[in-house]
């Protein structure tokens, strides 16, 4: 093999044009640059200003021995190529395969038709890689446009490649990692950020890394201890564990599982699978098209729809969910504020904040499970029966009063409702009965659908909110990930817009679906009263006397009165009516002597005292009788009727030092009466002192009974 040696300088720049066998480069001695060829004849070597020139073209392999700190350049190499311990090293086309190792300087490609491996260098760049490409050790960025095999790339500054045909294998880069398309599966590990601009045809595996920002992907994703990720559509399932900021995602068709992320923010637009969250800061999810369970969200949960069952565990912030297809179970969440329909069972046990409340409708049964120390009032509507400790009902309407009732929980149960937990402190039951045959001016259809559309303007002005929220996060979503990102936005926002629609049309037919329920059961005719051993039974018209007689003395001036009764009746169930109309008084006698006096009306049951003028008899007052007798003169309008006629439970537990009510004991004297007034005389605002104090008036007028004022008093409290 001839042989040529040139004596150069400390840093020689080595060209060759092309060569048709094989290259060789190795480190040699510090000065000389060796030339080998396989070609017989003498070699041509010259020097010009730029260093040393292998003249002409190379028939067959080349050999170059030179210094650690030459640059060798070339333009074509037919075979294989090896450089080893060199500077740097450019080569505009390879039609085998290259291997580089231990360069110190750049490493400058074009288009290589076989496999590249680049171990130590302080850069690369390549144009088309035809088979798999291997990099390590890069200390700066590697560049590459495309590679038709696999690639792997490890301990590297940065990496920037448009075009992965194969699997992707990246680890410990300290910059970013961008990519354009992937169409095999990626593992990335311990790299600062990885972003990928179009799709990945493939499943992703990210490991202990900064931010990842991915495209669409068409496999499964997982990621391990990583800043944050945020993906577009993912045809398979995710599952992520020890995410530091946030997780975020457009589409998302399998499943999604997320652990130990207390610190993360999950927002994401549909889920088609199922939906395991154990950790995390807050959540926001368009829809879940399977099973949901959420354990241990510090902040905020909201959710547009649930398709499967539900389990929300230690929600430390506002549940919100649109609606759920299949079974619900809430345990130790601080603030449900609004839950749309629940098709299946429900399973409760939290505590509720004072003053909240929560609103809950359920399509099978109901079991509440409540802490020993719960202060919470419970109305319920039950299509079966309540059972708990104290309580026993049949179907109907439902209260109970735990400790001082300071939350609300409003159900409406198409099954049975089941309370665990302590005695309340009463309660009571409205059980069905049969119709009456004459119509009422409120029935409680009436009453059911007007709480169910209630909670349809609540869920749909929920629903309207929550499309707000989803079209913003899609603005910001569509901003991070760039490219295709305004079609983006403009998809999420419709999904959106679908979304609010669909809530509110949902709770629209729940409402309708609980006012024909409630019309189809009809309205009961009887009322029994138990509180502990003691029963009382009544018929509508005794209660709607109880009512018309309270607005009465309300008239006479007995302060407290109609507003007591009120309280009493809603602390048994039964919905507080309008404020009636003032019942009709006789005309005032005229002011001066002589003037003409018109007819006088016959007396009502209770007229107020008219006042004194000059010279005017004035009539004998008549005795208050116990109620109205029939036909005796104009009667006081009915005020419209509440949902009364039912069986009513009321258990109350008294401890024992805590006297009875002061109706079982002797009848205490009435206070000294006031004079009436000529306006209205319903105080806006009264105590339970002075409400307490109106139904002793009353029964020392004789309006109420003793009997009758002892289960107002025990309504009360």
């Amino acid at each position: 093999m001839p042989v040529k040696r040139i004596s150069v300088g400390d840093a020689p720049h080595v060209r060759f044009d092309c060569c048709t066998g094989a290259l060789r480069i190795e480190p040699g001695e510090p000065g000389v640059v060796e030339v080998w060829t396989e070609e017989e004849g003498e070699i041509a070597l010259e020097q010009d200003e730029q260093g040393v020139v292998v003249a002409g073209d190379i028939e067959g392999d080349l050999r170059l021995h030179v210094p650690a700190t030459a640059t060798v350049s070339g333009r074509t190499v037919e075979n294989a190529v090896l450089v080893t311990g060199i500077a740097s090293f450019t080569l505009d086309a390879a039609e085998d395969d290259v291997r580089i190792e231990g360069l110190s300087g750049t490493v400058t490609l074009g288009d290589i038709e076989g496999d590249l491996v680049v171990n130590c260098a302080a850069a690369l760049n390549v144009g088309n890689v035809a088979g798999n490409m291997q990099a390590s050790a890069v200390d700066e960025a590697i560049v590459a446009r495309r590679v038709e095999g696999d690639l792997a790339v490890s301990s590297v500054g940065a990496v920037e490649v448009q075009s992965v045909e194969g699997d992707l294998r990246v680890a410990d880069v300290r910059g970013e990692a961008l990519f354009e398309r992937i169409a095999g599966d990626a593992l990335v590990e311990r790299v600062g950020s990885l972003r990928v601009a179009e799709a990945i045809d493939g499943d992703v595996q990210i490991n202990r890394s900064g931010v990842a920002v991915l495209n669409d992907v068409a496999g499964d994703i997982g990621a391990d201890e990583v800043q944050s990720l945020m993906v577009g559509a993912i045809a398979g399932s995710l599952h992520a564990s020890g995410v530091a900021e946030i997780v975020r995602f457009r589409d998302l068709d399998g499943d999604l599982r997320l652990r130990r992320s207390d610190r993360a923010a999950v927002e994401g637009g549909s889920v088609g699978g199922d939906v395991r969250i154990d950790q995390a800061r807050n959540v926001q999810l368009g829809s879940i098209g399977g099973d949901a369970d959420m354990r241990a969200i510090s902040g905020d949960l909201s959710i547009g729809g649930i398709g499967g069952d539900a389990a929300f565990i230690d929600i430390g912030g506002a549940l919100n969910a649109g609606s759920i297809g299949g079974d619900l179970t809430l345990r130790d969440v601080t603030n449900a504020t609004h839950i749309g329909h629940i098709g299946g069972d429900l399973t409760l046990a939290m505590r509720f904040a004072p003053d909240s409340v929560t609103r809950l409708n359920i399509g099978g049964d109901a079991r509440v499970e409540l802490p020993p120390d719960a202060s919470l009032t419970v109305r319920a509507t039950v299509g079966g029966s309540v059972r708990g400790p104290g309580v026993a009902a049949g179907s109907g309407m439902f209260s109970a009063v735990y400790g001082e009732g300071a939350a609300l929980l409003e159900l409406f149960i198409g099954g049975d409702l089941s309370l665990r937990g302590p005695t309340p402190r009463s309660s009571s039951s409205m059980s069905e009965g049969a119709p009456r045959s004459s119509g009422a001016e409120r029935t409680p259809a009436d009453d059911i659908g007007r709480w169910a559309e209630r909670f349809a303007e609540e869920m749909g002005r929920w629903g309207e909110q929550f499309g707000r929220d989803m079209s913003r996060w899609a603005e910001e979503f569509s901003r991070e990930m760039g490219g295709r990102s305004d079609e983006w936005a403009r998809r999420s926002q419709r999904k959106a817009e679908r979304l609010r629609q669909r809530i509110e049309r949902e709770m629209r037919e729940a409402a309708d679906r609980a006012r024909e329920a409630a019309r189809r059961e009809g309205r009961p005719r009887e009322v029994r009263v138990r509180i502990n051993d003691r029963e009382w039974r009544f018929d509508e018209e005794r209660l709607e006397r109880l009512k018309r007689e309270a607005a009465a003395a309300a008239q006479a001036g007995i302060v407290g009165a109609l507003e007591a009764v009120e309280r009493a009746f809603e602390s048994l169930g039964i919905p507080r009516p309008p404020a009636p109309p003032p019942p009709p008084r006789p005309p005032h006698p005229p002011e001066s002597a002589g003037a003409p006096r018109p007819p006088a009306p016959p007396p009502p049951p209770h007229p107020p005292h008219p006042p004194e003028s000059a010279g005017a008899p004035r009539p004998p007052a008549p005795p208050p009788p116990p109620h109205p007798p029939e036909g005796a003169g104009v009667q006081p309008p009915h005020p419209p009727e509440a949902a009364t006629g039912a069986t009513i439970r009321i258990h109350v537990e008294r401890g024992a030092d805590k006297p009875a009510p002061a109706a079982e004991e002797a009848p205490a004297a009435p206070p000294e009466e006031s004079a009436p007034s000529h306006g209205t005389t319903r105080t806006p605002e009264t105590t339970l002192e002075e409400q307490r104090a109106a139904i002793l008036r009353m029964v020392a007028e004789g309006r109420i009974t003793p009997e009758e004022a002892d289960l107002l008093l025990e309504a009360l409290g």
